[in-house]
């Protein structure tokens, strides 16, 4: 899967298209990235989402925030033309301090940040209202999180700490990770389901869906990886299981999937932001 192409501007300044961008850094422990999208004016704009383990906040042209669980299947989103969204996209785990509700509460769905917020949530939607370009919003919607990095709670660190283990290990079993974490059997998939939403088993197959986006993204064109590779390189044993889940996560097979532009609006690794030359 190739790397979206740098977004053109548009006449203030913003960007037409989609737009991954760094996190500042009081913030960049909690998110995985900021991001736009402008649909052009000869839109609309149609994308398919997969399944991340992240949760969103979401502006649409300045209205009312939301909040966009992690999911399970994959979402999506089409808006007209001259839409302007942004995004902050949290890390598996960190959003529950800061919207203090555990994750699999908002879990493959989505509902308006004032229900979860009340009143706090009018500030962010006057601020992005307001600013002029989808650089501009991106900046409000930082700026509006930074403020309450005071007020919110920090990630579940069992639950963190499983979260990295599982990405950094992907095809390793997951039965002795409640010993490594010492922690009982029945505890961990609790801490996990409150934290990120997901157990250890459903997020260790979102993360090798993830891994597959990314391999397809980056393997060069002229010299593809088979299936079988890419099956290896994610952590499964062999085609079978990678196969079961890309039916079951992104509804497709993955021959076809190589074909489409499906991914996660253009950041298919989890812990990196598609970052472009000169943001």
């Amino acid at each position: 899967m190739s790397r979206p192409n740098r977004a053109p501007r548009d006449a203030d300044g913003g960007d037409v298209g989609y737009r991954e961008v760094r996190v500042p850094p009081p913030l960049a422990g909690a998110l995985v990235c900021l991001w736009s999208w402008v649909v052009p004016e000869d839109g609309p704009g149609r994308s398919e989402v997969l399944p991340d383990a992240c949760t969103d906040v979401v502006v649409v042209n300045g209205e009312e925030p939301w909040v966009v669980g992690p999911a399970t299947s994959p979402v999506t989103a089409e808006y007209p033309a001259g839409t302007v969204i942004v995004g902050a996209r949290f890390r598996p785990g960190h959003a529950t301090g800061w919207l203090r509700v555990p994750a699999n509460a908002i879990l493959n769905i989505k509902l308006p940040l004032r229900d979860v917020w009340g009143s706090m949530a009018l500030p962010m939607q006057d601020a992005v209202a307001a600013a002029p370009s989808a650089c501009a919003k991106r900046t409000a919607l930082a700026t509006l999180l930074r403020g309450r990095l005071a007020a919110a709670g920090g990630p579940d660190v069992l639950a963190d700490a499983a979260v990295h283990w599982i990405a950094a290990h992907p095809a390793s079993a997951l039965e002795d990770l409640a010993r490594r974490l010492a922690v009982s059997d029945r505890q961990l998939p609790r801490r996990m389901t409150g934290a990120v939403g997901h157990g250890p088993k459903t997020l260790q197959r979102i993360l090798r869906l993830q891994r597959l986006l990314l391999m397809q993204r980056t393997s060069p064109d002229a010299a593809p990886l088979t299936l079988a590779a890419l099956a290896v390189a994610c952590g499964y044993a062999d085609q079978a299981p990678l196969a079961r889940d890309v039916r079951q996560l992104a509804d497709t097979t993955p021959s076809a999937l190589r074909r489409t532009s499906k991914g996660t609006l253009g950041m298919s690794d989890l812990y990196k932001t598609g970052m472009f030359p000169g943001d």
